[in-house]
């Protein structure tokens, strides 16, 4: 490692305001010891180091290792012989002051680590292309050592210079830059010098029906795709899908479709009646976002086949009221695990705009194994109801979801059926050896005010004690 130092000021011959004192409690008056929430505080306003970058550690976290070395001498010391704390590198500028931190920092403290490498860089940035080129060249040296790639920059097209050797550790790829023929060509060469990967994520583009798929490169040892997309761009998205035959995991977000009434008619002329085979496919995610193209989730969920299938998550946002389309949901999704002989171990169902029943569904046979749930519905009053366990003496088959173990509520309110959830874990206590009790909870309380007393009555429970609990409160927007 070449610790970086020269454009630093020292630090050991620094001193903290009084009122940084007070604050990091290092004056006599309090005798308290300083915590990390304002150790760091303490660092950034005292570094010469601007909290924006441009490069960091995480996406969201503003503490970088360069805050760390702002510390004290000893805590720079540490960063600067800690190879693992810069081998995560998340670029979200493109000045030419991130090439040279890049440069002269990072990669050189990285030591030999294997790296996990994020840029995001915004649209706005689209002035300072020339910066840009020259960090993905930096990085692009580095490319034996990437462990993971995300590149999310639409206007790069012609700045994504190939990786200098081989990315023989490369097992996670994310890739994004609006489709563009010439960055497809890239793509090609990152999936074929890279033998190790095995988790790859699209944005909405024909990558995913590039010759590198067809030719099997992908298709016979992708073990996870996530897609961003809007299927019906692609007149081929699904014989395309059926070739991915050792997919274990696969997740997709749909986009916005934003072609003409042309490509639409093109897309339904080609659509067949022909099933999408995923006999690998254990873990299964549809979401569909604000203003997405909803009409085509019944249509993904018709066409799956998924005899593995073990864990299935589906997050929506209809429109306000739409029933139409919620009954083809649900219908799908049912065909779908008829269709699949399918036993669920986990199921997630949460929709951002409506209040669905959501009681039919889990009577489907395929749930009777169930152990994780998680739903937001302003009816979880009716349906913890219903999975509550009247007496110990109560039939296994009347039970509904009897190996229900883990529960998450993404959306709580128990005004009208004060403390129903605790009352739920309690009945399902010591009910019968074939029914397992419930070991962990989760739930996001709609009311503030609810939490106190769910808690209260949880705390009053001796049974409830062993049970992992977690109770918040996050204001909807």
């Amino acid at each position: 490692m070449i610790p970086f130092t020269s454009q630093l000021p020292p630090i050991e011959d620094r001193r903290p305001t009084s009122s940084l004192e007070d604050e990091l409690g290092t004056t006599e008056s309090n005798g308290t010891q300083p915590t990390v929430p304002s150790i760091f505080h303490y660092a950034r306003i005292t570094s010469n180091v601007e909290d924006k970058l441009g490069i960091g550690s995480h996406a969201t976290n503003r503490t970088t290792p360069l805050t760390l070395s702002h510390v004290c001498k000893e805590w720079r010391t540490l960063a600067f012989s800690s190879s693992g704390v810069w081998a995560v590198i998340f670029i979200n500028g493109s000045s030419l002051g991130v090439f040279n931190i890049l440069k002269e920092i990072w990669l050189p403290n990285s030591g030999s680590r294997l790296l996990d490498v994020t840029i995001r860089i915004p649209p706005r940035s689209r002035g300072l292309r020339v910066a840009l080129k020259e960090i993905l060249a930096a990085l692009a040296g580095e490319s034996n050592r990437w462990r993971s790639f995300t590149f999310d920059c639409r206007w790069s097209e012609s700045y994504f210079s190939p990786p200098v050797a081989p990315m023989t550790q490369l097992r996670s790829l994310s890739f994004n830059n609006g489709g563009r023929f010439g960055q497809r060509l890239n793509f090609s060469q990152l999936v074929m010098d890279s033998p190790a990967l095995r988790e790859v994520e699209l944005w909405d583009q024909d990558l995913v029906m590039h010759a590198v798929v067809v030719s099997g490169v992908l298709s016979t040892r992708l073990t996870t795709l996530k897609l961003r997309i809007a299927i019906e761009n692609h007149l081929d998205f699904f014989s395309t899908l059926s070739l991915f035959r050792c997919l274990q995991s696969l997740e997709v977000k749909l986009s916005i479709f934003q072609g003409t009434g042309r490509m639409l008619e093109s897309f339904r002329a080609n659509l067949t009646d022909q099933m999408v085979h995923l006999p690998a496919l254990k873990h299964f995610t549809l979401i569909g976002t604000q203003l997405a193209s909803h009409g085509s989730l019944p249509m993904l969920l018709d066409r799956l086949e998924i005899p593995s299938i073990s864990e299935v998550a589906i997050h929506t946002a209809l429109d306000a009221g739409e029933k139409t389309l919620a009954k083809a949901v649900f219908a799908t999704l049912k065909g779908m695990l008829k269709r699949s002989n399918a036993v669920l171990r986990s199921l997630s169902f949460c929709d951002e705009n409506n209040d669905f029943n959501l009681y039919p569904l889990l009577t489907h046979p395929s749930l009777s194994s169930l152990e994780e749930l998680e739903v937001q519905s302003s009816r979880m009053n009716i349906l913890l109801e219903r999975l509550k366990v009247e007496s110990s003496g109560t039939p296994i088959d009347w039970i509904l979801l009897p190996n229900l173990q883990r529960i998450r509520l993404a959306l709580y309110d128990c005004a009208y059926n004060p403390c129903v959830l605790s009352k739920l874990v309690k009945s399902r206590m010591g009910v019968s050896p074939l029914v397992p009790k419930i070991t962990s909870v989760e739930a996001n309380f709609s009311v503030r005010s609810q939490i106190e007393s769910e808690r209260e009555f949880w705390d009053s429970q001796p049974e409830l004690t062993s049970v992992e609990r977690r109770f918040y409160y996050r204001a909807n927007k």
